[in-house]
């Protein structure tokens, strides 16, 4: 008994010590997850448990096979994983359009959107779904074959940033190229991924201004004009695409990476990354402006160009982050494409070639059709603005006739609604004038309000028939007798209870 007293308290020290060291590891382990991207010196060289590299690693058909084999996985355990890895970009993609909804907010500033996607809680979320798909692979996968697939994914995405390390010697910095006539357009190698545009053959770049000036909302200067139908050519395995600019994003849209901040367009954000180098890039891979996008968003890939599905089927593009080369057609002539590849040449077969000389634009109106109405067919280079200014109509009307907002954006081929058909005129029965001779007729409406108001009318009673009378009672609502019932029991129960004293 008495060694067992004087062991207890040995025992008790030992439970606490042991709880405080679990609780010291809980605090430690919710503070990495819920301030992810924080210590950017530690957390930009480091990828599993930061970034999704499941669907970058495991979809891809090359990549997942690599792992197989390096990794000792069977076909079983492979395909498990590929499902968690769509299961976490759908949840990933998901939190993106919440966060869209804030973005796409004409009304709120950039601090104000930066304010709301931390309140949010953007981050915060998008490091529990990480968390959770680490869990289930740990729990799934023997503990060597798990430390053997990180490591893989790892390596490789280490390698990747070392080889987009490299390249950045050789780039110029932001504010060295000089304008130089005759120079080709710019040219870089990016990561690029594809995006849903509702059937539209557009790409999207990090640069709202473009999408505006494509667009019918002229809302920047510096050098963005209006008609100029800013286009890309974009090249994947050998094949060649020209696309026009139709979005912003992805991530940013005031980081025009081609430019510099002595060009026509000058560099708005990031101008400390040399040209051609997104910031998106720099964030994803090297921790730069904290691994956070312009609004504070955690980049989780380092793609710097969207394409719709239309362009990407022509392109031959699959699923996934691929680099490919871009071309941006309009800086030709700003000089020092620090490309190294020069012009990007136009393959045989391929559609859509761009003109050299800057488009001049013509509009040319269109004859009313026969009930009046006016379409206009969008031609190349045209916009809201101008199509509005030659029919000699306000933009705000040829918006609303078409269901359109400044930010809109229209492509060659559209059909624009600048007049709609004429009212269809309404035809009421011949009347014939009546004669003097002829007897007049009530007309219907005289006739039914007649009739109209014969119902409504009440007959007075008869004379000595005063029993007909409804009584005082039945002239009041149900409401208003289920007061008065209400009332009148309360007054017997006064009386009961007074004359219940009495006694």
């Amino acid at each position: 008994m008495v060694g067992m007293e004087a062991e207890n308290p040995d025992r008790v020290r030992s439970l606490a010590g042991l709880a405080a060291g679990i609780l010291f590891c809980l605090v430690v382990l919710g503070g990495a997850l819920l301030t992810p991207g924080v210590t950017q010196a530690s957390a930009s060289r480091t990828a599993w448990g930061r970034l999704p590299v499941l669907e970058q690693y495991l979809l891809s058909s090359g990549s997942a096979e690599e792992i197989k084999a390096a990794v000792g996985l069977s076909g079983a355990e492979i395909e498990h994983l590929q499902a968690l890895a769509l299961e976490e970009a759908d949840r990933l993609r998901q939190l993106e359009r919440e966060s869209q909804a804030i973005l796409a907010d004409p009304d709120l500033s950039i601090a104000q959107k930066r304010a709301l996607i931390e309140t949010s809680g953007y981050n915060q979320r998008l490091a529990g779904i990480l968390a959770q798909s680490q869990t289930v692979i740990a729990e799934t996968l023997e503990a060597a074959d798990y430390q053997a697939l990180v490591d893989w994914i790892e390596s490789s995405w280490q390698a990747e940033r070392d080889a987009w390390e490299a390249g950045l010697a050789s780039e110029p910095r932001g504010d060295s190229a000089a304008a130089a006539q005759g120079s080709p357009p710019r040219t870089f190698e990016v990561y690029a991924t594809r995006y849903d545009a509702g059937g539209a053959y557009y790409i999207a770049l990090p640069d709202k201004c473009l999408k505006l000036a494509n667009g019918s909302a002229m809302r920047c200067s510096d050098g963005y004009e209006y008609g100029q139908n800013y286009s890309v050519a974009v090249t994947y395995e050998g094949r060649t695409i020209y696309a026009t600019v139709g979005e912003s994003g992805p991530w940013n849209i005031d980081d025009n990476y081609w430019s510099t901040l002595s060009d026509p367009q000058p560099r708005r954000m990031f101008a400390d990354l040399p040209m051609g180098v997104p910031a998106a890039q720099a964030a994803y891979f090297n921790g730069y402006n904290g691994g956070l996008d312009q609004f504070g968003r955690l980049v989780t890939s380092p793609v710097a160009i969207d394409i719709s599905y239309a362009v990407a089927e022509d392109l031959k593009l699959p699923s996934g982050n691929n680099k490919v080369t871009v071309t941006f057609l309009w800086t030709e002539g700003w000089g020092n494409s620090a490309s190294g590849s020069g012009e990007a040449d136009q393959p045989a077969g391929s559609s859509n070639p761009q003109p050299a000389a800057p488009l001049v634009v013509e509009y040319a109106t269109a004859t009313p059709n026969p009930d009046g109405a006016i379409v206009h067919i969008v031609q190349e280079g045209q916009t809201l603005t101008g199509i509005a200014k030659v029919y000699g109509i306000e933009i705000g009307e040829l918006l609303e006739l078409n269901d359109l907002t400044m930010e809109a954006v229209i492509l060659i081929g559209d059909s624009i609604l600048v007049r709609p058909a004429d009212p269809t005129p309404t035809f009421s029965p011949t009347r014939i004038l009546p004669s003097a001779t002829a007897p007049e007729t009530a007309t219907p409406a005289a006739t039914a309000t007649a009739t109209t108001a014969e119902i409504e009318r009440t007959p007075s009673p008869p004379a000595g028939e005063s029993d007909s009378s409804p009584g005082i009672l039945e002239d009041l609502d149900t409401p208003t007798l289920i007061i008065v019932g209400i009332a009148v029991v309360g007054v017997i129960l006064i009386l009961y209870g007074l004359l219940g004293r009495r006694t």
